[in-house]
């Protein structure tokens, strides 16, 4: 069986008497604690991991199938450096450098054409579920489709935006969007201790 590290409880202060050893003691007592505090922040802190992709100019017209295909058009990587991640504005997706639970976010300001369009975050060319549907109601307008949520993430994982309509083809065209992400929980809590 495996258990997690216990979390931090601190150790009970030596009895100090006046003399040269009692400082060693209290020496090494707070060497031990301070040991013992930065192993338990390592195991408890979510080291932060973010980045996006946005588009900040229209961007050309795409037509989509019945097969989700990824959505183009990224042109600004933000922030300039991303922590833990590698958006690419080139292929249209994000390299994640470290594992975790992540929090994902796609909103745009599309023109589409008289569809039904499903949108989805994909990891590694999978549909995660994490999901938004648009539908014009018949008409070519201009709409926003928004949908966010969480998914578990291993480091090398890529991930990206993809779209499709329900029936035939049907066209869209990014007038501004964002994919964003931030890691909301590391996949482990300390290094398994055996019992």
């Amino acid at each position: 069986m495996t258990r997690y590290a216990d979390p931090y409880v601190p150790n009970l202060v030596p009895s100090l008497v006046a003399g040269d050893s009692s400082m060693l003691e209290l020496e090494r007592f707070l060497a031990e604690e301070l040991d013992r505090i930065s192993i338990a922040i390592q195991q408890t802190a979510v080291m932060a991991a973010y980045g996006a992709l946005y588009v900040s100019e229209p961007a050309a017209v795409q037509t989509v199938g019945t097969t989700h295909e990824i959505i183009v058009g990224w042109d600004v990587i933000a922030p300039l450096e991303p922590n833990r991640t590698a958006p690419n504005a080139t292929t249209n997706n994000i390299t994640m450098s470290e594992s975790g639970v992540y929090y994902f976010s796609f909103t745009a300001s599309i023109n589409v054409s008289a569809d039904i369009f499903d949108f989805e975050l994909f990891r590694n060319g999978a549909g995660t579920g994490v999901r938004g549907v648009v539908d014009p109601s018949n008409q070519t307008d201009s709409v926003v489709v928004a949908f966010s949520g969480p998914a578990t993430i291993t480091a090398g994982d890529v991930v990206d935006v993809r779209a499709r309509v329900t029936a035939g083809t049907g066209d869209i065209t990014m007038i501004s969007g964002a994919f964003t992400l931030f890691r909301i929980s590391e996949l482990h809590r300390g290094d398994p201790v055996p019992i």
